[in-house]
């Protein structure tokens, strides 16, 4: 059964490539005598994984700043939904995406084969503005952009998508059915091994592993949170267990009946604050202006470009030196070449979660930051500076992103 569905898949490609390719054929010299007078580029999206967003979300906050760009962006899906739909949805209704995406694709990558191809592609931003580590190895192609430009960027706060009238009412319907008030909870997110293995079963995930992180270490920083007054919402589409609690203002979303496509989107956008394990949901807030603590990220490959946000690591314990390695031994590992679990297990590194107190002091740090009622003194403001001096380059930061303080206050030793 298996050899007969090879054999029409093959029949299949070989029958879409002959009808295809005339047609890409023909694009590709209209692209080229059209690129001769008009400046336009193509980009190609990605919608097979929620962050494949990554590359268009930093196209708009880049146009935000080059304000004369008097260049055409024409966007294509480049692989199909599998599954969030609304996020299709919201994009396209933002840019618009070329219809008979399949032509556009081999259009593009026949294109790749003939001269003119790089006038009419677009950079991949993303390669080297989405987080320090991607910085790190691509300082030639952050010298696009000035000291001035790269600011503007850093400070750029634009909400690209929006929710139609629909969509609003039954958004606010579920919020309703849960006493909830918009802006008035908490978004929480601890990666596990479940979405990937659902996402394709047939793959090894293993090697994303050291992302994972316990969702029992978060509950105390919920718990105390209802205690302020704040709901707390457990996100995701698929998780290996459920929070047990009887706190009726934490609500389990992610095991809930409620779960869709929908809500998981329009609940993060409509969150006072969201507390995210390294994993492609924390997009969502991020494109949506919502300030984040990002916890248990596993080494320093900080995305810290979302305002109003703060991040705490996990440490790394060397099994050779028997100690945790300071942040600068991190770096030195030069873990942006190769980051997954078998090349920490080959280092003899093994990564340790935030505590619940940590994640919890984190987490009311960043609630006083928003509120203005946070105060640095001295010592966090020197600490601050200190860390952030250890990236000696080019990257784009918020002005408002910062490292836990209660975290390098406790940690100082890592510093050195």
């Amino acid at each position: 059964m298996k050899i007969f569905k090879i054999i029409y898949n093959k029949k299949k490609i070989l029958l879409l490539a002959s009808i295809f390719f005339p047609i890409s054929m023909f694009l590709i010299l209209i692209s080229r005598i059209f690129s001769i007078k008009k400046n336009f580029k193509f980009l190609p999206v990605s919608f097979s994984r929620i962050a494949n967003i990554y590359p268009l979300f930093w196209l708009l906050k880049i146009k935000e700043v080059k304000i004369q760009d008097n260049t055409k962006y024409l966007f294509f899906v480049q692989d199909n939904t599998k599954y969030n739909k609304t996020w299709f949805k919201l994009w396209d209704r933002k840019v618009k995406f070329l219809i008979f995406s399949e032509i556009w694709k081999q259009f593009f990558t026949l294109s790749k084969f003939f001269p003119g191809h790089n006038k009419i592609a677009l950079t991949n931003f993303d390669e080297f503005l989405h987080n320090l580590y991607l910085s790190k190895v691509n300082q030639k192609k952050l010298e696009v952009f000035n000291q001035d430009e790269l600011k503007q960027i850093s400070e750029t706060r634009k909400i690209f998508l929006n929710f139609n009238e629909d969509e609003r009412l039954f958004g606010k319907k579920y919020l309703e059915e849960m006493k909830i008030k918009e802006f008035n909870y908490i978004c929480f997110h601890s990666r596990d091994s479940a979405y990937l293995k659902f996402y394709n079963n047939k793959i090894d995930w293993s090697y994303h592993n050291f992302r994972d992180s316990n969702i029992d270490n978060y509950l105390p920083a919920m718990e105390s949170l209802t205690n302020e007054g704040f709901s707390c919402l457990r996100m995701g589409s698929k998780v290996e267990k459920g929070i047990k609690t009887n706190n009726s203002k934490i609500i389990d979303y992610a095991m809930s009946e409620s779960q869709s496509d929908f809500l998981d989107i329009f609940l993060a956008s409509k969150c006072f604050m969201a507390v995210y394990s390294e994993s492609g949901i924390s997009v969502i807030p991020e494109i949506f202006n919502r300030p984040i603590v990002y916890v248990n990220w596993p080494a320093v490959n900080f995305s810290c470009f979302n305002h109003d946000s703060l991040v705490i690591p996990k440490k790394f314990f060397s099994e050779e030196k028997k100690r945790l390695l300071t942040f600068s031994e991190i770096i030195e590992l030069n873990l942006e070449k190769s980051f997954k679990t078998e090349t920490l297990n080959n280092l003899g590194i093994n990564l340790i979660e935030n505590t619940p107190e940590e994640i919890s002091s984190a987490v009311n740090e960043n609630i006083k930051r928003i509120k203005q009622e946070w105060i640095d003194d001295q010592e966090s403001i020197d600490l601050q500076k200190k860390f952030w001096s250890l990236f000696n380059y080019s990257y784009v930061k918020s002005p408002s992103f910062k490292i836990g303080s209660s975290f390098l206050k406790e940690n100082q030793n890592l510093l050195k």
